[in-house]
């Protein structure tokens, strides 16, 4: 199985991982479509250490692709630790953990998320409206507008709640996630925006609804892979080496 990781050069040179059954790879913010075509099973991400655009884009490939992220944190403050569990950390150990532990616990996640994690299909499409996730632009009537990170995290938020109301403070954590200061007060904006990309009219909105005085949901029902929102892709398990379920996406399946 193929592991994307920002760590130091030392950690990343062990061979601990190929022990463990583990191909690691340095990521330097490939392209999201070339990370799609690479398959990774797992990121370990030193949230410490990295640059902030390793650490933006490795957060965009979790909401994206459904890809567990192991976290690597030097501070032992439980806020901080929490704060990356809410962020959607599959686990979160100290840097002065050994590449033993590491490697032990990438697997580890993966045996836990043996039963299946969701994975977004490459684009949505409803009524000549095509969303394309890896390449973070929209395609209407001939068209075509291209996402910025603020409007791709806010989208793909909308789009894993699978039609559940967003709130404003989970948009806007999300938000200050993509190292944006002033998450909720431009989380308007950012709306506005998409709106303008999604919706024939954007005056009246039917595709990026509000829930008033709580946040904002994404109509799904008549979009044409919205039944992908209930389907999972199976990682490996190393009892199970051949995992069978339904995969929305017929060319994703994490290398092994």
């Amino acid at each position: 199985m193929l592991a994307l990781a920002v760590l130091q050069r030392e950690a990343v040179r062990s061979t601990e991982w190929n022990r463990r059954g583990i191909r690691i790879e340095p990521y330097e913010a490939q392209p999201l479509d070339e990370i799609f075509a690479r398959k990774p099973s797992i990121i370990v991400l030193d949230v410490w250490h990295a640059a902030p655009e390793q650490t933006i884009a490795c957060w965009q490939i979790h909401d994206l692709f459904g890809i567990p992220v192991l976290a690597v944190a030097q501070s032992a403050n439980a806020k901080d630790i929490v704060a990356l569990f809410r962020r959607g950390a599959a686990d979160v150990v100290s840097d002065s953990a050994s590449v033993t532990l590491l490697a032990a616990r990438a697997r580890a996640i993966l045996r836990r998320l043996g039963t299946g994690t969701a994975v977004p299909p490459p684009s949505l499409r409803w009524s000549g409206t095509v969303v394309d996730l890896a390449r973070q632009t929209i395609r209407r009537d001939d068209a075509e507008f291209p996402l910025s990170r603020n409007e791709f995290t806010v989208l793909m938020m909308l789009w894993r709640a699978g039609g559940r109301t967003c709130t404003k403070s989970e948009l806007g954590a999300a938000l200050r996630g993509a190292r944006n200061v002033d998450a909720e007060r431009n989380l308007r904006t950012y709306i506005h925006h998409l709106r303008r990309k999604l919706e024939d009219h954007p005056e009246r909105p039917r595709r990026l609804v509000n829930a008033w005085g709580r946040g904002y949901r994404l109509i799904l029902e008549d979009s044409e892979p919205a039944a992908a929102a209930h389907l999972v892709v199976r990682l490996p398990d190393p009892a199970n080496p051949e995992p069978s379920g339904i995969t929305p996406l017929a060319s994703y399946q994490p290398v092994t």
